[in-house]
């Protein structure tokens, strides 16, 4: 056995060599590089998002407080007119009182005009207030007390244009502005008017004119940074007024106002959030470290990958031998080309082994089996479709000389041919060591063999006539007679075999076997009958001779002429027998008394009998010859159980006591005891002293003699081997427990 150590161990590290590795590695290194790109994009994206959705959060936050903040200054007025109501002198003077000459008299008309700056809501966006009376047509405001007409006037405004104001005037139910006068009116004078009373045509109202560049400034100095820009839109889409500066394209938010007609559209500023500097290296790191994981990932994930394909390559490289320059998947391409090419040529060589033994089989048929159980197996095995009471006619054709092979294979195909159109009949086509060609034809048990050897005498023709574009010559057909059970096979054969040595090429085919002369004892059946004698087997060498006698018989060899075949027949088989037993080397008396009864009684029967009584005797020695060595075996293994504790028993000491060679003893103690001398002795002594020191108090040297050890150390050293223990160990521990 090659010791381990001395093999040649693998490169360590092999796949660093190869490209298909590297390949591996780049592969992966990229699949996870686009892995940790895709996942710090979506990470930065997320980030981005966050940023921008809290920058949205805070822009509609300011946009809500810039336009309360608005609405506040907007609800001054309305807060301002609530409080105007209240005030006595005002509703007397739209109630149409009688009192209105005695109580509104130049002293208390110049109190009022003092106290109208008052109603202007403190808001330093208001221009003017005016307190209106339509049904009075007065007007009070910081311009004195007039009529409506003449205030307008002072604003301004024609006929018509004072008629629009009146009518919108009188359509206010609650604080909104007059946008129709605005074209009529100062650049950037809104008019915000609100009625003093709740009713449906209220008799009095309040005006106050608003410098809308004022709102809009009050408003750009509390505006945030994130607020571009705010305009105040009327529904109808025109514009109010506008604080800061609009950028195109940004998104927007749009909020009502306390103010009906009223909305606000503000425009936020462009530049994003910036995104913190810890959470930026934070997010870099973390990529980094993604990415060097991804290096560490790929190179191990290339290394588990490769590793079977580098046991492939191992396997299929040659030892000591250099890596081409091909890629390994090209190598193991070629590699399984190579199995495939391989396979393929294991296939046929199979199939040619299989045909090889279906032909060797039949060849043994036909050379003679007397084993029926074992035939029939065979059979089964390579799908020989013979049946064992079947009946069988062999034939065999001569054409004088060998085909090629082309012309070969399609004589084959026609004979095939021909004979599968034989109703009810198997076949099977041999060539002969001499290049004849065999034919076996197989019909079942039921047939009459009289028709089908008519069957055979014509078809003998017919084959002759197919046969014979292919020969020169004419070609030689000859039959043998229709014989039942496997041993007919032979028969058939041989039959057909002597006729053909006894027929002119010129006939076509034989005639009837009953024309044959002389005995039937071929060379295959005497090679059969010898090896079943030396086997032992009388059943099959019986069987041989009551075949023989069988077909011998009906060649009537007692009668007339003919009687000098039989007595060559029983001659042929006493030489066969007399050369097993000398072969043999078997004791010639044995069997002195049938030889003398072979060579003086005349009678056929009887010396066939004796033939027979010598053949089980054969049988009875050579088995008797083949039991003596494992008889010697078992007395050898019981002479060793019981002489075991010995220390001189060994192998010379056997051969001595028995009368054979070491290599002798050696063999037959194996055969008997299916373990080597040695290791059984070891066994046996190890058994029983682990027997004596479980149940003795003895010392380690009397153990030691009384198992065949001649001092104590090679016992303990031989019984650690054994056990894994020392003696006293296993003594100690077997009597504790």
């Amino acid at each position: 056995m090659p010791n381990v150590q001395d093999q040649p161990r693998p490169a360590p590290w092999p796949h660093r060599k190869s490209r298909t590795f590297w390949a591996f590695f780049i592969s992966y290194l990229a699949l996870l590089t686009t892995l940790v790109v895709i996942m710090g994009v979506f990470s930065w994206y997320g980030v981005l998002q966050r940023i921008k959705r809290e920058n949205s959060e805070k822009n509609l936050s300011d946009a809500r407080a810039l336009s309360s903040q608005l609405d506040d200054e907007l609800l001054g007025f309305a807060i301002n007119a609530q409080k105007i109501r209240e005030v006595p002198w005002i509703r007397k003077l739209y109630t149409g009182s009688a009192v209105f000459e005695s109580y509104f008299d130049t002293i208390r008309r110049r109190e009022i005009l003092w106290e109208v700056p008052l109603y202007a809501g403190g808001s330093a966006s208001v221009i003017d207030s005016v307190l209106l009376f339509p049904n009075e047509d007065i007007s009070i405001s910081v311009r004195g007390w007039l009529s409506m007409d003449e205030y307008w006037c002072t604003l301004g405004l024609d006929g018509s244009q004072q008629q629009t104001l009146l009518s919108e005037l009188r359509a206010v139910s609650s604080l909104q502005e007059i946008a129709e006068t605005e074209p009529f009116l100062a650049a950037n004078t809104l008019i915000l008017a609100a009625p003093l009373e709740s009713i449906a045509q209220p008799r009095a109202y309040i005006c106050w004119l608003v410098r809308g560049q004022s709102l809009a400034e009050n408003v750009q100095r509390t505006m945030p940074g994130s607020i571009a820009s705010l305009e105040v839109l009327r529904e109808d889409g025109s514009t109010v007024f506008q604080a800061g500066n609009p950028v195109e394209g940004n998104g927007y938010s749009c909020e009502s106002s306390s103010l009906p007609g009223w909305r606000y559209h503000f425009t936020f500023s462009a530049a994003p959030g910036a995104v913190p500097a810890d959470e930026l290296l934070g997010l870099f790191k973390a990529n980094i470290l993604l990415l060097l994981a991804g290096l560490t990932l790929s190179y191990l994930l290339s290394v588990i990958t490769y590793r079977p394909l580098g046991r492939v390559l191992a396997r299929i490289t040659p030892a000591g031998g250099q890596r081409t320059e091909v890629s390994d998947y090209h190598l193991i391409r070629s590699s399984f080309e190579s199995l495939e090419e391989e396979n393929r040529r294991m296939r046929d060589s199979v199939g040619q082994y299989e045909k090889t033994v279906r032909l060797d089989m039949i060849r043994q048929l036909l050379k003679g089996r007397f084993d029926e159980e074992a035939i029939q197996q065979d059979l089964d095995r390579w799908q020989i479709p013979f049946p064992a009471d079947g009946l069988y006619q062999v034939m065999v054709l001569s054409g004088g000389e060998r085909m090629e092979a082309y012309p070969a294979v399609q004589l084959m195909d026609k004979l095939r041919g021909r004979l599968e159109k034989i109703s009810g009949c198997r076949h099977e086509l041999v060539e002969s060591m001499d290049g004849d060609l065999i034919i076996v034809l197989a019909f079942p048990s039921g047939k009459e063999a009289s028709r089908l050897s008519r069957l055979g005498a014509e078809l003998a023709r017919e084959l002759i006539a197919l046969c014979a574009p292919y020969f020169s010559r004419r070609p030689l057909v000859s039959a043998g007679g229709v014989h039942e059970g496997y041993v007919g096979i032979s028969i058939s054969y041989h039959f057909a075999v002597d006729q053909r040595f006894h027929l002119p090429r010129s006939w076509g085919a034989a005639p009837d076997d009953e024309g044959i002369f002389g005995y039937y004892y071929p060379l295959e059946w005497e090679n059969q009958l010898i090896v079943s004698l030396k086997a032992g087997s009388q059943s099959s060498a019986d069987r041989i001779l009551t075949e023989l006698r069988r077909e011998n018989k009906r060649l009537k060899p007692e009668e007339g002429a003919p009687q000098k075949a039989g007595v060559k027949l029983i001659s042929m088989i006493l030489e066969t027998l007399l050369r097993v037993i000398s072969e043999l080397s078997l004791d010639d008396r044995l069997f002195i008394d049938d030889l003398d009864m072979v060579y003086t009684d005349e009678s056929f029967d009887q010396k066939w009998l004796c033939l027979q009584a010598i053949s089980a005797r054969i049988c009875l020695q050579a088995v008797s010859r083949r039991a003596e060595p494992e008889n010697l075996g078992k007395k050898l293994a019981a002479y060793v159980d019981e002489h075991f504790c010995e220390s001189s028993l060994c192998l010379k000491s056997l051969g001595d006591v028995f009368g054979l060679s070491v290599q002798s003893i050696s063999r037959l103690f194996k055969a008997a005891a299916g373990d080597t001398f040695y290791n059984y002795l070891y066994r046996k002594r190890m058994e029983y002293a682990c027997e004596l020191l479980r149940t003795t108090n003895g010392t380690m040297a009397n153990v030691a003699n009384q198992v065949g050890y001649e001092n104590e150390f090679s016992f303990k050293r031989a019984f650690v081997r054994y056990t894994g223990i020392r003696p006293k160990e296993y003594m100690e521990n077997n009597r504790s427990s």
